[in-house]
C-alpha cells in the first residue's frame, strides 16, 4: 500500500534493477484512484481525504537536483547498438498483414485489439491471448 496524507491505497509497481533518481513513480493508476489533481507548473498534487484536500508539494530545489543527476546519470552510461542483435526485423522481413490476426482483448472495448501471428501454435495462441486479457488496464 502506499500511504499518503492519510490515505492509503493499493498499488502496483514494476520493479527495474536500474539506476534511478526516484524511488518510485505514481501514475494515472494512482493518480485515478486517489481522485487527484496534479499541477506540474505548481508542483503539487491535490486530493480528498476524510479530513479535507490534502496538498502534496513538491520542491523545485529538489527537482532541479534530481534533473541535474539524471542529465549525470545519462551521459556516464554508454549506449551500443549491436545489429546482429538487435531484434527488429528489417522493414522487408516483417510480418505481412495477412500474417497477422487482429485479436481483442477487452471485452468492454471491442476496439481493443492487438495483432497475433496468425500461424501461431493454437495451445501457445490460447495463452497469449488469456495473458494479454488478464494484464489489459
Amino acid at each position: 500500500p502506499v500511504y499518503v496524507g492519510g490515505v492509503s491505497k493499493l498499488v502496483k509497481f514494476i520493479v527495474i534493477d536500474r539506476p534511478a533518481i526516484y524511488n518510485a513513480i505514481l501514475g494515472s493508476p494512482w493518480i485515478h484512484e486517489m481522485k487527484a489533481v496534479v499541477s506540474t507548473f505548481h508542483q503539487c498534487v491535490k486530493f480528498p481525504t476524510p479530513l479535507g484536500i490534502f496538498t502534496l508539494r513538491g520542491s523545485q530545489r529538489v527537482s532541479r537536483s534530481c534533473f541535474l543527476q539524471e542529465r549525470r546519470l545519462r551521459s556516464s552510461s554508454s549506449c551500443m547498438i549491436n545489429e546482429e542483435l538487435d531484434p527488429r526485423l528489417p522493414y522487408h522481413q516483417r510480418p505481412k498483414p495477412d500474417l497477422v490476426d487482429q485479436v481483442s482483448i477487452d471485452e468492454t472495448k471491442p476496439e481493443r485489439s492487438v495483432g497475433i501471428g496468425s500461424n501461431l501454435n493454437a495451445e501457445i495462441r490460447t495463452q497469449l491471448v488469456d495473458l494479454l486479457k488478464e494484464n489489459v488496464h
